[in-house]
């Protein structure tokens, strides 16, 4: 028991098991750093920020970022609305106070054929019939030089009203009246649904980049494409998002620059909060995590150990 007991043993025992452990510690070390730099993790600590859009004259830290709110009240716009409706009347008005021209038709062919009474009636009525979709269809062709393509809706309803009117009345005239009278019914039933607009300028400037407005109609789309400056590809693309697409190019900008109010904005970072994972740390690197867990436990173990061994053996 004095021998196995002895101070010199003890000592010697306890710095072997330090070596063991320092070891152990060392492998646990170049474990960590080869997980640190070959992990797909976020590593043993990490931040992550929040972020807030804010009022720019509300906030006093720093912007990260910057951009543009526009609110367009619909208090404002309808006021446009308003004003096209008169115009419309105005000029409904003044085309109601006019006299349709007569219609003429073509006289009837004479084929040279001599045919029965019957067959003749059927051949003008046949004729009168063609007559009608041609002088009907140049109307439509003319009034949509004039004032834009129809809606889907509205051309559907035309041809209708076309086809009951049978030439009673010029079609031309007739055609224009209608069209008008559509329009206003138009313009004051999205007077009546208005609601306050509002956009970024962030999200303007994405619709002008190439392929930032993959779901926009064909007519937005090739008009910013068409648009000869990058001030003006911005005018398009705020039309649209603003819901002015009933006005022309001019009038929307007119609307936005006299209605709109720009708020400077800025994004900022709300809060930071702290994570770790470093419990992938051992999964990843089982070999060396355990092998430096093992060595250390060993090195703390080993003097005890091995006095306890040798006192047994005494």
């Amino acid at each position: 028991m004095v021998f196995g007991g002895s101070p010199m043993f003890h000592t010697r025992f306890t710095r072997i098991g330090i070596v063991i452990a320092v070891a152990g510690l060392a492998v646990l070390g170049a474990s960590l750093f080869h997980w640190v730099q070959t992990t797909r993790s976020k590593g043993p600590l990490f931040s992550t920020n929040d972020y807030e859009w804010v009022v720019s004259q509300a906030s006093s830290k720093p912007a990260l970022s910057r951009d543009e709110i526009w609110d367009l009240p619909a208090s404002c716009t309808k006021q446009f609305y308003t004003t096209e409706i008169n115009n419309l009347k105005a000029t409904l008005a003044a085309h109601n106070a006019t006299k349709p021209p007569p219609v003429i038709l073509d006289p009837p062919r004479n084929k040279g054929i001599p045919v029965s009474p019957d067959m003749q009636r059927t051949n003008d009525a046949l004729d009168r019939h063609l007559q009608v979709g041609l002088q009907n269809n140049r109307a439509i062709t003319e009034v949509a030089k004039i004032y834009g393509p129809y809606s889907s809706e509205e051309y559907e309803s035309l041809s209708k009203a076309l086809d009951e009117n049978n030439l009673a009345i010029d079609p031309l005239w007739f055609t224009t009246r209608f069209h008008l009278q559509f329009l206003i019914k138009k313009w004051m039933a999205d007077a009546a649904e208005l609601k306050d607009q509002r956009i970024t300028r962030g999200e303007v400037l994405k619709l002008v980049e190439p392929g930032g407005g993959s779901n926009l109609t064909l007519a937005v789309t090739m008009g910013i494409v068409n648009a000869k400056t990058n001030d003006a590809k911005i005018d398009v693309a705020a039309k649209h998002l603003l819901s002015l697409a009933a006005f022309s190019d001019t009038a929307a900008k007119t609307i936005r620059t006299t209605c709109a109010d720009v708020i400077p904005i800025k994004q900022v970072i709300a809060n930071t909060s702290y994570g770790t994972d470093i419990e992938r740390w051992p999964i990843e690197t089982p070999v060396s995590f355990w092998a430096g867990i093992a060595l250390a436990i060993l090195g703390l173990m080993f003097g005890p150990v091995m006095m306890w061994v040798r006192a047994a053996k005494d």
